[in-house]
């Protein structure tokens, strides 16, 4: 079967893993992608041989209309991709909500062929726009609905956590699958002092994060422990949370970003939580940054709702926390011991290969393609 990739803003490694299951399969795998990189915001330097890059318009800005053009142009020069390269089957990930209209068009056209969508944010429900959305709800929903109107016609979605299927149930065909992040597990040592709370931030500090919970959960640590805070990462809000640190006294080592594992064994291997907290508004039902954790043997401290409170839950990682249990589960955690610490560690090892190892994808990706046969 001849299979086009569409990935507008990059091939992860969740989308790598996809390809590779399905190049196994024997199928001929054709990639195509964005030539801009939406995080450095510059046009891509270093090539795969392998894909087939799209010239699309720069933009600076995350909410801007170049970024909208950027997008509409991409799906835009997929389409007339898509016709040259004729292909069996086209698996596309969205956002953009432009792919899906243009894809379907095409589809249309070319009756003979499959599509999947692969649902891996949703937009605008993540957008952090605040009291703008009421304002803008028309365009939003327009923009919405250029996604929506279109998935019942696909004949697979593949979604990145359950929440997005909670949210978009309505809208869905019958032939749905969850398919979260994966990656290899890398383990842990036990690093841990036991007189000290270490926690790491991994990741964007962004609109999306909750500061004041971050901020309050480490006060109220602090009551209790010594504490000291590991920052990876960079964003928007870098400076106003390492501020907010400062104002409240309370200890932290800023790495800035880090991408090598050993790197970040390192630093992992000092704490016994991650923090995995971001805004309630925010539709993300697992984020990259607690697979991130888990796959250093890292348990979490989380107020994610859905995907990730049920594994916190059901797996015993971790604690989910919100404004409410905060004084509760600050005292738990600081009359654990180095044993308890352990356990949890235990326990993450043994959720991680029961729920994001490698093979767990690629089974249901070899599935999918019997279904679709």
């Amino acid at each position: 079967m001849k299979i086009a990739i569409v990935a507008c803003f990059f091939v992860d490694h969740r989308l790598e893993y996809i390809i590779q299951a399905m190049k196994e399969e024997g199928h001929d795998v054709q990639v195509l992608t964005s030539n801009f990189s939406h995080i450095t915001k510059k046009k891509v330097e270093e090539k795969n041989k392998e894909y087939i890059y799209i010239d699309v318009k720069e933009y600076k800005k995350n909410m801007s209309f170049q970024r909208i053009y950027s997008h509409y142009e991409f799906a835009k020069k997929i389409y007339n991709e898509l016709k040259k390269i004729k292909p069996d089957l086209i698996y596309a990930t969205l956002p953009p909500n432009f792919l899906a209209k243009y894809i379907i068009k095409y589809k249309k056209e070319k009756q003979n062929i499959k599509v999947i969508f692969d649902i891996i944010d949703m937009w605008p429900e993540t957008l952090p726009m605040g009291k703008v959305k009421k304002m803008l709800a028309l365009p939003l929903k327009i923009w919405s609905n250029l996604r929506d109107k279109n998935l019942k016609k696909a004949n697979y979605v593949v979604t990145e956590c359950d929440l997005y299927q909670n949210r978009l149930k309505n809208k869905l065909p019958q032939n749905t699958k969850t398919i979260h992040l994966v990656g290899k597990y890398i383990g842990y040592e036990n690093d841990i002092d036991n007189e000290i709370i270490q926690l790491s931030y991994l990741g964007s500090i962004n609109n999306i994060i909750d500061i004041d919970l971050i901020i309050n959960m480490l006060k109220e640590l602090k009551q209790y422990k010594n504490l000291k805070l590991h920052i990876i990462g960079d964003g928007e809000k870098r400076e106003q949370f390492i501020q907010r640190l400062e104002q409240n006294e309370i200890p932290y080592k800023y790495y800035g970003k880090v991408f090598d594992d050993e790197i970040k064994a390192k630093i992992f291997n000092k704490c016994q939580f991650g923090i995995n907290v971001m805004k309630t508004s925010t539709c993300v039902g697992l984020s990259v940054k607690s697979i991130d954790y888990f796959k250093f043997g890292l348990p979490i401290i989380n107020n994610i709702k859905e995907d990730t409170t049920k594994i916190v839950e059901k797996y015993n990682v971790g604690f989910n926390v919100n404004e409410n249990n905060l004084q509760e589960i600050t005292k738990e955690i600081s009359e654990m011991k180095n044993e308890d610490f352990m356990q949890l560690k235990k326990n993450v090892c043994n959720m991680y290969k029961k729920e994001f190892e490698i093979d767990i994808l690629k089974n249901k990706i070899t599935d999918i393609m019997e279904e679709l046969k």
